[in-house]
């Protein structure tokens, strides 16, 4: 994890100001719903592989310029331009997004549907313990981490 990350997380569950996708069902418990969301990672991992691919940027020079200029009795000449622009490699897995549609799918068919929930806040994620069994949603429900991960709550 890079550190600008790292930074990110560790604010990000100081305030309710975004939301977290997270897979629900009624009645599941927790432990059942982490055990079915690694079958579904597992499953769509072997369904479809990484595939790195390597793209390379254009690379464009900009056009050279000389100018001279004459001043008392010495002329002086600047170059521009020249510059290399572009050329950068980077790479990339073209099947990520398909292997996350293979995972969502899975857990549809499990019976599991996507909802974005917000961050509990501080005081709530205080008085709150992340149930064994997935609470019902209400307006109220948020989400907590914990050390597996995000699970709702209803306070």
């Amino acid at each position: 994890m890079t550190p600008r990350a790292f930074a990110l997380l560790a604010f990000l569950p100081l305030c309710a100001c975004f939301e977290v996708d997270h897979w629900y069902k009624p009645d599941a418990s927790q432990a059942k719903l982490n055990d079915d969301f690694l079958n579904c990672r597992v499953r769509a991992t072997q369904s479809v592989p990484v595939n790195t691919q390597i793209r390379t940027t254009p690379v464009h020079i900009t056009p050279q310029r000389t100018e001279c200029f004459t001043q008392g009795g010495a002329t002086r000449c600047e170059t521009t331009g020249g510059q290399r622009i572009g050329g950068r490699t980077t790479s990339y897995d073209a099947n990520a997004s398909l292997r996350q549609e293979v995972q969502s799918q899975c857990m549809r068919k499990l019976g599991y549907q996507a909802v974005s929930l917000p961050v509990c806040k501080a005081q709530e994620a205080k008085s709150s313990q992340a149930p064994k069994a997935v609470p019902q949603l209400t307006p109220a429900s948020c989400v907590v981490e914990t050390t597996t991960g995000w699970a709702i709550v209803t306070p």
